[in-house]
Protein backbone atom coordinates (compact mmCIF):
# COMPACT_ATOMS: atom_id res chain seq x y z
CA UNK A 1 0.00 0.00 0.00
CA UNK A 2 1.21 3.84 -1.04
CA UNK A 3 1.81 5.96 2.00
CA UNK A 4 -0.35 8.34 0.27
CA UNK A 5 -3.22 6.04 0.28
CA UNK A 6 -3.01 5.60 4.06
CA UNK A 7 -4.84 6.81 7.24
CA UNK A 8 -3.08 8.90 9.67
CA UNK A 9 -3.03 6.41 12.28
CA UNK A 10 -1.65 4.10 9.47
CA UNK A 11 0.76 6.35 8.93
CA UNK A 12 2.20 6.77 12.69
CA UNK A 13 2.55 2.91 12.56
CA UNK A 14 4.68 2.88 9.90
CA UNK A 15 6.58 5.87 11.24
CA UNK A 16 7.06 3.83 14.63
CA UNK A 17 7.92 0.73 12.96
CA UNK A 18 10.75 2.64 10.57
CA UNK A 19 11.99 4.57 13.84
CA UNK A 20 12.33 1.02 15.68
CA UNK A 21 14.46 -0.29 12.66
CA UNK A 22 16.29 2.66 12.04
CA UNK A 23 19.18 0.41 11.40
CA UNK A 24 18.51 -0.69 8.26
CA UNK A 25 18.77 1.47 5.72
CA UNK A 26 15.43 1.50 3.92
CA UNK A 27 13.53 1.87 7.42
CA UNK A 28 15.45 5.04 7.44
CA UNK A 29 14.40 6.08 4.02
CA UNK A 30 10.64 4.81 5.00
CA UNK A 31 10.87 7.12 8.23
CA UNK A 32 11.67 10.04 5.90
CA UNK A 33 9.09 9.74 3.36
CA UNK A 34 6.77 9.02 6.07
CA UNK A 35 7.78 12.44 7.21
CA UNK A 36 7.25 13.87 4.11
CA UNK A 37 3.60 12.39 4.38
CA UNK A 38 2.63 13.25 7.36
CA UNK A 39 4.14 17.09 7.07
CA UNK A 40 1.76 17.53 4.15
CA UNK A 41 -1.07 16.09 6.19
CA UNK A 42 -0.67 18.04 9.33
CA UNK A 43 -3.52 20.25 8.75
CA UNK A 44 -5.82 17.58 9.31
CA UNK A 45 -4.34 15.81 11.99
CA UNK A 46 -5.96 15.65 15.51
CA UNK A 47 -3.85 17.16 18.47
CA UNK A 48 -3.27 13.60 19.73
CA UNK A 49 -2.05 12.50 15.95
CA UNK A 50 0.91 15.48 15.76
CA UNK A 51 1.68 14.67 19.46
CA UNK A 52 2.28 11.32 18.07
CA UNK A 53 4.69 12.45 15.03
CA UNK A 54 7.02 14.09 17.75
CA UNK A 55 7.35 11.07 19.77
CA UNK A 56 8.35 9.15 16.17
CA UNK A 57 10.80 11.68 15.22
CA UNK A 58 13.52 12.44 17.96
CA UNK A 59 16.64 13.11 17.17
CA UNK A 60 18.56 10.06 15.57
CA UNK A 61 21.89 10.64 13.74
CA UNK A 62 20.04 7.94 11.64
CA UNK A 63 17.23 10.37 10.63
CA UNK A 64 17.35 12.71 7.97
CA UNK A 65 16.14 16.49 7.55
CA UNK A 66 12.53 15.33 7.57
CA UNK A 67 12.66 14.01 11.02
CA UNK A 68 13.13 17.26 12.06
CA UNK A 69 11.11 18.69 9.33
CA UNK A 70 8.28 17.27 10.94
CA UNK A 71 8.93 18.36 14.31
CA UNK A 72 9.08 21.61 12.83
CA UNK A 73 5.79 21.97 11.31
CA UNK A 74 4.33 20.75 14.64
CA UNK A 75 5.49 23.09 16.52
CA UNK A 76 3.92 25.40 13.31
CA UNK A 77 0.75 23.70 14.01
CA UNK A 78 0.94 23.65 18.14
CA UNK A 79 2.04 27.67 17.93
CA UNK A 80 -1.38 28.31 15.63
CA UNK A 81 -3.18 26.10 18.46
CA UNK A 82 -4.86 28.21 20.68
CA UNK A 83 -6.32 25.68 23.64
CA UNK A 84 -3.38 22.72 23.70
CA UNK A 85 -5.03 21.31 26.83
CA UNK A 86 -6.39 18.56 24.76
CA UNK A 87 -2.81 17.15 24.90
CA UNK A 88 -1.95 14.54 27.71
CA UNK A 89 0.80 15.05 30.30
CA UNK A 90 2.53 12.40 28.52
CA UNK A 91 2.66 13.87 25.10
CA UNK A 92 3.74 17.31 26.48
CA UNK A 93 6.84 15.36 28.56
CA UNK A 94 7.66 13.52 25.10
CA UNK A 95 7.42 16.71 23.22
CA UNK A 96 9.82 18.48 25.14
CA UNK A 97 11.98 15.82 25.25
CA UNK A 98 11.54 15.65 20.95
CA UNK A 99 12.47 19.07 21.27
CA UNK A 100 15.18 19.18 23.18
CA UNK A 101 16.69 16.46 21.43
CA UNK A 102 16.93 18.65 18.21
CA UNK A 103 17.70 22.08 20.62
CA UNK A 104 14.55 23.43 19.16
CA UNK A 105 14.16 26.43 21.49
CA UNK A 106 10.37 28.39 20.14
CA UNK A 107 10.12 30.56 23.32
CA UNK A 108 5.96 31.30 23.15
CA UNK A 109 5.38 27.37 22.57
CA UNK A 110 7.71 26.37 25.41
CA UNK A 111 6.80 28.69 27.57
CA UNK A 112 3.14 27.53 27.18
CA UNK A 113 4.18 23.61 27.70
CA UNK A 114 5.87 24.86 30.62
CA UNK A 115 2.95 26.36 32.14
CA UNK A 116 1.10 23.40 31.15
CA UNK A 117 3.57 20.65 33.09
CA UNK A 118 2.83 23.14 36.24
CA UNK A 119 -1.33 23.04 35.68
CA UNK A 120 -1.06 19.85 35.62
CA UNK A 121 1.45 18.62 38.24
CA UNK A 122 -1.12 16.17 40.45
CA UNK A 123 -1.01 14.31 37.22
CA UNK A 124 2.79 14.07 37.18
CA UNK A 125 3.07 13.27 40.58
CA UNK A 126 0.49 10.32 40.59
CA UNK A 127 1.86 9.22 37.15
CA UNK A 128 1.95 5.40 36.50
CA UNK A 129 5.09 6.41 34.16
CA UNK A 130 7.45 7.60 37.18
CA UNK A 131 10.30 8.86 34.86
CA UNK A 132 8.07 11.63 33.13
CA UNK A 133 8.70 14.30 36.08
CA UNK A 134 12.65 13.85 35.46
CA UNK A 135 12.56 13.55 32.07
CA UNK A 136 10.91 17.26 31.75
CA UNK A 137 13.36 18.64 34.31
CA UNK A 138 16.11 17.02 31.71
CA UNK A 139 14.61 18.61 28.41
CA UNK A 140 14.55 22.03 29.85
CA UNK A 141 18.27 21.38 31.43
CA UNK A 142 19.40 20.59 27.57
CA UNK A 143 17.47 23.68 26.54
CA UNK A 144 19.00 25.81 29.03
CA UNK A 145 16.09 27.52 30.03
CA UNK A 146 17.03 28.59 33.38
CA UNK A 147 13.37 30.94 33.83
CA UNK A 148 11.67 27.31 33.22
CA UNK A 149 8.55 26.49 36.17
CA UNK A 150 8.72 23.49 35.77
CA UNK A 151 12.06 22.21 37.36
CA UNK A 152 11.35 24.26 40.53
CA UNK A 153 8.40 21.94 40.97
CA UNK A 154 10.68 18.98 40.70
CA UNK A 155 12.81 20.80 43.03
CA UNK A 156 10.03 20.97 45.51
CA UNK A 157 9.61 17.25 45.32
CA UNK A 158 12.94 15.75 45.71
CA UNK A 159 12.76 17.35 49.05
CA UNK A 160 10.46 14.07 49.39
CA UNK A 161 13.07 10.90 49.73
CA UNK A 162 9.93 8.84 49.51
CA UNK A 163 9.00 10.19 46.47
CA UNK A 164 12.62 10.28 45.10
CA UNK A 165 12.70 6.45 45.83
CA UNK A 166 10.27 5.73 43.12
CA UNK A 167 12.52 6.87 40.66
CA UNK A 168 15.36 4.67 39.35
CA UNK A 169 18.61 5.23 40.25
CA UNK A 170 20.01 6.53 37.00
CA UNK A 171 16.58 8.85 36.58
CA UNK A 172 17.97 10.34 39.95
CA UNK A 173 21.52 10.54 38.58
CA UNK A 174 19.62 12.45 35.64
CA UNK A 175 17.97 15.06 37.59
CA UNK A 176 20.36 16.02 39.91
CA UNK A 177 22.87 16.81 36.62
CA UNK A 178 19.92 18.39 35.44
CA UNK A 179 19.56 20.91 38.55
CA UNK A 180 23.30 21.37 39.06
CA UNK A 181 23.39 22.45 34.91
CA UNK A 182 20.01 24.68 35.84
CA UNK A 183 21.86 26.39 38.59
CA UNK A 184 18.83 25.15 40.57
CA UNK A 185 20.14 24.41 44.26
CA UNK A 186 17.98 22.97 47.45
CA UNK A 187 20.08 21.55 49.97
CA UNK A 188 17.87 19.12 50.98
CA UNK A 189 16.81 18.54 48.09
CA UNK A 190 20.52 17.54 46.82
CA UNK A 191 21.30 15.66 50.49
CA UNK A 192 18.26 13.22 49.67
CA UNK A 193 19.16 12.39 46.21
CA UNK A 194 23.47 12.13 47.42
CA UNK A 195 21.22 9.33 50.07
CA UNK A 196 19.13 7.53 47.10
CA UNK A 197 21.83 6.95 44.97
CA UNK A 198 24.70 5.94 47.65
CA UNK A 199 22.34 2.81 48.02
CA UNK A 200 22.78 1.81 44.49
CA UNK A 201 25.92 3.58 43.80
CA UNK A 202 27.55 0.28 42.34
CA UNK A 203 25.79 0.73 39.55
CA UNK A 204 27.56 3.81 38.20
CA UNK A 205 29.47 1.60 34.97
CA UNK A 206 32.04 4.55 34.26
CA UNK A 207 33.37 8.37 34.48
CA UNK A 208 31.19 9.20 31.71
CA UNK A 209 27.85 8.27 34.24
CA UNK A 210 29.85 9.43 37.16
CA UNK A 211 31.03 12.92 35.77
CA UNK A 212 28.27 14.84 35.79
CA UNK A 213 26.73 14.20 38.97
CA UNK A 214 29.69 15.11 40.47
CA UNK A 215 30.18 18.03 38.50
CA UNK A 216 26.46 19.23 39.38
CA UNK A 217 26.79 18.92 43.14
CA UNK A 218 30.45 21.18 42.42
CA UNK A 219 28.40 23.35 40.21
CA UNK A 220 26.06 24.34 43.40
CA UNK A 221 28.76 24.07 45.87
CA UNK A 222 27.58 21.18 47.68
CA UNK A 223 29.90 18.38 48.44
CA UNK A 224 28.29 15.71 50.76
CA UNK A 225 30.81 13.52 52.57
CA UNK A 226 29.58 10.18 51.77
CA UNK A 227 28.91 10.76 48.18
CA UNK A 228 32.41 12.07 47.15
CA UNK A 229 34.08 9.42 49.69
CA UNK A 230 32.33 6.95 47.66
CA UNK A 231 32.96 8.75 44.46
CA UNK A 232 36.96 8.69 45.25
CA UNK A 233 36.73 4.84 46.36
CA UNK A 234 34.84 3.71 43.04
CA UNK A 235 37.43 6.16 40.84
CA UNK A 236 40.52 4.32 42.26
CA UNK A 237 38.57 0.52 41.87
CA UNK A 238 38.84 1.46 38.14
CA UNK A 239 41.61 2.85 38.10
CA UNK A 240 43.70 0.29 40.10
CA UNK A 241 41.39 -2.38 37.68
CA UNK A 242 42.62 -0.51 34.18
CA UNK A 243 39.21 -0.34 33.07
CA UNK A 244 38.81 3.51 32.35
CA UNK A 245 39.86 3.72 28.63
CA UNK A 246 40.38 7.18 27.61
CA UNK A 247 40.69 6.39 24.06
CA UNK A 248 36.53 6.34 24.22
CA UNK A 249 35.01 9.50 22.94
CA UNK A 250 33.90 11.65 25.57
CA UNK A 251 35.57 9.96 28.14
CA UNK A 252 38.68 11.50 28.73
CA UNK A 253 36.57 14.87 29.35
CA UNK A 254 34.47 13.09 31.82
CA UNK A 255 37.55 12.11 33.99
CA UNK A 256 38.73 16.08 33.77
CA UNK A 257 35.02 17.14 35.15
CA UNK A 258 35.45 13.90 37.68
CA UNK A 259 38.70 15.50 38.74
CA UNK A 260 38.21 18.87 39.03
CA UNK A 261 34.82 18.03 40.97
CA UNK A 262 37.08 16.72 43.46
CA UNK A 263 39.61 19.40 43.19
CA UNK A 264 36.64 21.85 44.34
CA UNK A 265 36.35 19.26 47.37
CA UNK A 266 39.60 19.62 48.23
CA UNK A 267 40.67 15.84 47.73
CA UNK A 268 43.66 17.25 46.32
CA UNK A 269 44.81 18.63 49.87
CA UNK A 270 43.38 15.60 52.04
CA UNK A 271 44.58 12.31 49.56
CA UNK A 272 47.94 11.63 48.30
CA UNK A 273 46.57 9.24 46.01
CA UNK A 274 45.21 12.31 44.35
CA UNK A 275 48.17 12.40 42.38
CA UNK A 276 47.60 9.64 40.16
CA UNK A 277 44.25 10.88 39.69
CA UNK A 278 45.58 14.22 37.79
CA UNK A 279 47.96 11.86 35.97
CA UNK A 280 45.13 10.02 34.26
CA UNK A 281 42.95 13.52 33.83
CA UNK A 282 46.08 15.41 32.39
CA UNK A 283 49.06 12.90 31.09
CA UNK A 284 47.09 10.13 29.53
CA UNK A 285 47.52 10.71 25.75
CA UNK A 286 44.40 8.73 24.39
Amino acid sequence: QSLTDMTPAQLLLVLRAARDLKHLDEMVELHAAGCVELIARMDSLTLAQSANCLMMCMHSPRFRAQAQGLARRVVQRWHQTKDLSGLRVVEVVDALDCLASWNMKPPELLGRLDDFLVERKLELQYAGNVSLWTTAVQAFAKLDLQDAKWPKVALEWARDRNFLERSSFFQQAALVSALGRLRLYDRGAFEHLAEVMLSDFTLFRDVVDLGPVLWAYATVDFYPENLFDAAYDLLLDWMDREVIDLSRRGLQAAFVQVAWAFVLAGYHRRHESFAAVLDYALFTDP
